[in-house]
């Protein structure tokens, strides 16, 4: 089934509220992100994805153990 413009929209904004929110509770868990992690989450487009790493951010102690799962 094809998504409406409204739609597409909609996702793209709740993705770019996750990948802020796994990168604002992240900096105060473990510092700062390189610039290769913050790509790497900036690239996650899969809302799933995003969801479950920010339900994992408090289970793991680094940047690298967060992005493995």
């Amino acid at each position: 089934m094809n998504k409406t413009v409204s739609e597409e929209c909609l996702e793209k904004g709740m993705e770019i509220g996750l990948q802020n929110i796994l990168l604002r509770l992240g900096r105060r868990r473990f510092g700062p992100p390189s610039d290769d992690i913050e790509n790497q989450i900036r690239s996650i487009q899969d809302l799933a994805r995003l969801e479950a790493l920010t339900d994992r951010i408090l289970d793991v102690h680094s940047w690298e153990e967060l992005l493995k799962g």
